[in-house]
């Protein structure tokens, strides 16, 4: 087959076979494409899902963290007051959020974000152990437990997960 200004052009065949090389081509770049954005797209989708779980694992330590803020601002008043002091309602409101932050470390979702906010609740509420009625410093522990229950609550509702809305 002869083609303008003397250069050969290949048969029939030759045509053929080149042009279905090149649609080939065409055809495994435009699937590589699609099955990287829907790998992309389910990525996306499991982080949204992770960032979800750890938001909502958040809302639980942040209604813990409100639950013995609370607690101790009842018996700080009762200080200020200089009425007769109870620990028995803070001591079982320290309880149960440290029974209830045990539990949420166990379930396996559980990220290592919301996992050190559990752990810090059990750890303040290992101080309810400790306090007696006629302990003197039982006042500035209640207002050391109280003042870090409102710094770690304010760092929750300030630092969300951002790729996933934080539902109250």
């Amino acid at each position: 087959m002869g083609c303008a200004l003397g250069l050969e052009c290949g048969s029939l065949a030759d045509w053929v076979s080149g042009t279905g090389t090149w649609l080939a081509v065409c055809a495994a770049l435009a699937v590589a494409y699609r099955d990287h954005r829907s790998r992309r797209a389910e990525k996306d989708a499991e982080e949204v899902r992770e960032a979800e779980t750890e938001n909502a694992f958040l809302v639980e330590a942040l209604a813990l963290y409100q639950s013995i803020k609370g607690s101790s601002a009842d018996v700080l008043q009762q200080f200020s007051d200089n009425e007769g002091v109870s620990f028995d309602g803070w001591k079982a409101t320290m309880r149960r959020a440290r029974e209830t932050a045990l539990r949420y470390q166990q379930m396996p979702k559980i990220n290592l974000r919301a996992y050190q906010a559990m752990e810090e609740i059990i750890h303040l509420s290992r101080h309810a152990e400790t306090i007696e009625d006629d302990m003197g410093d039982a006042e500035v522990l209640i207002q050391s437990i109280h003042a870090n229950c409102i710094r770690s609550s304010q760092a929750i509702v300030e630092s969300p997960n951002p790729k996933a809305v934080l539902k109250w």
